[in-house]
């Protein structure tokens, strides 16, 4: 479809945690005051009440294209599928699980608009505003703008791009064997490695509720037993993976060169299957 040069289409993709998603529409749709924008919600088959709610906001003209797919088919490939129905020239992509503030848009698509190297934009956590000082000691300079460049991966949280970046460096991948995660983080070496820049706003905070690699989180221990599970099951020794993720450093390789091999080999047909499903689809 045609591309709308200054339209910014935010996609979210929603499954179930209702109570995260009210929170997070209403914040959005409460403090999104960037114009034109259109909201792209993709639901993974939720079973809480979310599709109802969603149907209601959609009637009401508060979502723009809602998309209820009849199974889950994960977080990367909901957000290729948002993706596919967006014209905006600029893509934000939203978890069901953040609160925003005011303006939160308009100040990441200055970022975007005014340093034409940076490729993706996220908010500031609250773990590195809490260093205070010390955080802005290591504030950078470009184009007269203060940034935080100290980054090779931001959370999908909540990000915002140009849409030709995404046509440049492919769309989000699944990314197997990975305890927390790993989209965004796939996502964003893709976008290093083309050249730009991936960076924090240093002052724009949105918080990121229920992130299922935090401790803290009501959801931690069941999706940290799921994955043990599902990496035993592949013969993987799930609590070196998880030192191993936790001492990494964003750009170098996991420490695990002795099944590497088999490892690229299991993510492959992963994505063969699921790229499979998806065009039967």
């Amino acid at each position: 479809m045609p591309e709308i040069k200054d339209l910014c289409n935010i996609i979210m993709v929603t499954y179930n945690r209702i109570e995260y998603t009210k929170i997070t529409l209403e914040s959005l749709l409460r403090n999104t005051s960037y114009e034109p924008h259109e909201l792209i919600v993709v639901d993974n088959n939720s079973t809480d009440g979310t599709v109802d709610y969603l149907r209601g906001l959609e009637q009401g003209g508060k979502i723009n294209r809602l998309i209820l797919n009849p199974e889950n088919i994960g977080l990367a490939f909901a957000i290729n599928k948002g993706f596919e129905s967006a014209r905006g020239g600029f893509i934000a992509i939203s978890e069901n699980d953040v609160l925003y503030p005011p303006r939160w848009l308009e100040t990441m698509l200055d970022y975007i608009i005014k340093i034409p190297e940076l490729g993706v934009i996220s908010s500031v956590n609250h773990y590195r505003q809490l260093l205070g000082d010390k955080y802005r000691a290591n504030l950078k300079l470009l184009h007269g703008i203060e940034i935080d460049l100290e980054q090779n991966n931001v959370p999908n949280g909540s990000i915002v791009f140009r849409r030709e970046l995404f046509e440049k460096v492919g769309k989000f991948r699944r990314v197997a064997n990975r305890v927390f995660g790993g989209e965004d983080w796939d996502f964003c070496q893709r976008v290093r490695k083309a050249g730009y820049i991936v960076a924090y706003t240093p002052d724009l905070l949105v918080e990121h509720l229920d992130m299922p690699n935090h401790p803290l989180s009501l959801r931690y221990t069941t999706y940290l037993e799921h994955t043990k599970k599902m990496l035993r099951l592949k013969g993987i020794d799930a609590e070196k993976q998880i030192e191993a993720e936790k001492n990494w450093k964003a750009g170098e390789p996991l420490p695990a060169a002795k099944r590497a091999f088999l490892v690229k080999v299991w993510d492959r047909i992963l994505m063969i299957i699921e790229n499979i499903k998806e065009i039967l689809r």
